[in-house]
């Protein structure tokens, strides 16, 4: 198993970080990671990272992998990891969740409470980009050199909208990490049936469910992949 993250565990994290307690607090999230994986199995190899995904020593990781999961919250990681994939031909998983809420006066209201799971094969074309998960004017301004623009553009946090500190999202991330490791596993059964794009919704009501919407959406080209339906089939 592979690791990769540039953060260390903070007190706000432990309500959704596996294997981290208080005494966790300060040291990197991977070797928290790495040290639970090998108290529940001594003879598990893990190689733990603790850079940004764009570091060489990150990209050589993950070119040598069988199967890349992306779980990052930034657009621009989130293209720095496609690239990665797209670049060494290694399938990607992408898991993410969205709290968007509405204020009421002093009330709250859950307007969504979602996530998703993308696996993009190489081949499927198909990625993240022409499925409209990427924008590239937020990639432009995550990845702009000036502090004051990074900090004025780029949106943080799991709500949009709001000052206020989100609601916890360990449930929804309990759910959606659940939903990625089924879809590896079914990736290697044969009565499996593969849909791109899962779904889950808890804000009115439990539901998991297909995004075909998304898929027949997709544009006829897209630079990102290489998908380009226009261009008619060649015979040998």
């Amino acid at each position: 198993l592979g690791l990769i993250d540039p953060d260390t565990l903070e007190l706000t994290n432990l309500n959704r970080f596996a294997g981290g307690t208080r005494a966790d607090i300060g040291r990197p999230k991977v070797g928290v990671v790495a040290d639970y994986l090998r108290r529940i199995n001594p003879a598990v190899s893990v190689s733990a990272v603790q850079t940004g995904v764009e570091s060489p020593e990150a990209v050589s990781l993950m070119a040598s992998a069988d199967w890349i999961i992306v779980s990052t919250d930034s657009h621009s990681s989130r293209q720095a990891v496609q690239n990665t994939a797209l670049r060494f031909a290694v399938p990607l998983l992408s898991a993410g969740v969205s709290i968007t809420v509405s204020r009421e006066g002093d009330a709250h209201r859950i307007l969504d409470a979602s996530g998703e799971v993308i696996t993009a094969r190489y081949g499927d074309a198909l990625c993240l980009h022409c499925l409209g998960r990427i924008n590239p004017y937020v990639v432009a301004a995550e990845s702009s050199p000036d502090p004051a623009v990074r900090e004025g553009l780029v949106q943080k946090g799991y709500v949009r909208g709001l000052e206020e500190k989100e609601p916890a999202v360990m449930p929804l991330n309990a759910v959606l990490a659940s939903m990625t490791v089924n879809t590896l596993l079914e990736q290697y059964r044969d009565d499996a049936v593969h849909h791109p794009v899962m779904v889950y919704e808890s804000h009115a009501g439990n539901r998991m469910y297909p995004d075909t919407d998304s898929i027949e959406a997709l544009p006829d080209i897209c630079p990102a992949c290489g998908r380009n339906v226009l261009q008619p089939a060649r015979a040998f």
